[in-house]
């Protein structure tokens, strides 16, 4: 009895722990409801077990760390090309999330960040920011893919893959615009592992793209720059916290 005591004591505090972890993260159901029709446009639809919600952390190779980041915009605040803005996706003050659905991708939530000086940020220039990015146009899936099947952001470069960052401190507060930048071949973002052998080398998933920010041309660099990891489906998690106690009873009467 003591045994089954103590597992049950075990249950509760991981259920307990897991709905914790889902209200950090901002969890809304629908976002794990059933999938919208796929996109039709080019490339392939998003696979079904890519879609979900993603905990976004920094890349390990951005060119200006240390400190690392997951989100670069040069000369945000100053409109200086040579003012490097970095935002920590792991600092104890931030928490950043993708969404990733059949027919587009949203990135949110708030990071630390300020005025990068190498090794550390500006004195004074730091603070939590607002970040909410949503890219719904010419999302699809990548053909030919040796590894998870990348997403890309192709042919989307207009006003509807947009967004905005807002510094949460100091005496201007208002919404700077994000607006998504095109390559060559036109494509504006990329998640996955590229073709199975990692972005900058790092093996995992990643995002990259590039960004133009407060209505200017494109300042060298900005960019979103970031790893993650999916976040497990509540329906797997309520499962477990309902199976459990049943399993546990039907144990402790089998023992009687």
């Amino acid at each position: 009895m003591r045994m089954g005591g103590s597992l049950m004591q075990v249950y509760k505090r991981s259920c307990i722990a897991l709905l914790a972890l889902l209200m950090v993260a901002g969890f809304d159901a629908r976002a794990y409801g059933a999938p919208r029709r796929p996109f039709r446009g080019g490339g392939h639809p998003v696979p079904a077990t890519s879609i979900g919600r993603y905990r976004l952390h920094n890349h390990p190779n951005g060119p200006k760390g240390p400190p690392l980041y997951g989100l670069r915009l040069d000369g945000l605040l100053t409109l200086d090309r040579h003012d490097v803005f970095t935002f920590d996706f792991d600092a104890p003050e931030s928490a950043m999330f993708m969404d990733l659905s059949a027919t587009g991708i949203h990135i949110f939530g708030h990071a630390f960040g300020g005025l990068d000086r190498g090794r550390g940020y500006k004195a004074g220039s730091t603070g939590v920011f607002l970040i909410d990015f949503k890219y719904d146009s010419g999302v699809s899936a990548l053909r030919r893919d040796r590894g998870m099947p990348d997403i890309a952001v192709t042919g989307g470069c207009s006003l509807s893959n947009s967004g905005t960052i807002q510094a949460m401190f100091g005496s201007n507060q208002t919404p700077i615009p994000l607006v998504a930048k095109c390559g060559r071949r036109g494509n504006s973002f990329r998640f996955g592992d590229k073709n199975g052998s990692g972005h900058r080398g790092f093996d995992g998933l990643s995002g990259w793209g590039r960004l133009n920010h407060n209505g200017l041309r494109h300042m060298k660099a900005s960019d979103f720059l970031f790893t993650a990891e999916k976040i497990p489906e509540p329906s797997s998690l309520a499962l477990l916290c309902l199976g459990l106690p049943l399993l546990m009873s039907r144990r402790r009467a089998g023992n009687r």
